[in-house]
């Protein structure tokens, strides 16, 4: 699921926000209802910034809307642990082979 999908966004979803600023703030009312919010620092991977623009790229030219990069792994935080959070470690792990991770029985 990228970061801009109504699953990530939704109060009543995930409620992950791109702000530090609106996140540090810990929650909002939304028909007198509180809901808590995530900070998702994976929106800074998006753009024209960092290269690649994305972790999935998927060109879909048939279509009006080709969204080319996504970015479906994500990291959320919630309000209380922003402060302690490095910003460049959410990123792409270069030259990661998950077989050095792997335990064999």
């Amino acid at each position: 699921m990228n970061p801009y999908e109504p699953g990530m966004l939704g109060a009543s979803a995930l409620h992950s926000l791109s702000s530090r600023n609106i996140v540090k703030k810990q929650k909002r009312i939304l028909h007198g209802k509180e809901y808590n919010m995530f900070y998702n620092p994976m929106w800074s991977l998006l753009g024209d910034i960092n290269l690649p623009d994305g972790t999935y790229f998927y060109d879909d030219s048939s279509q009006e809307v080709n969204l080319y990069w996504n970015i479906f792994d994500q990291v959320l935080i919630r309000p209380s642990l922003i402060e302690l959070f490095n910003s460049t470690y959410a990123g792409r792990i270069p030259n990661l082979s998950l077989t050095n991770y792997l335990y064999v029985w």
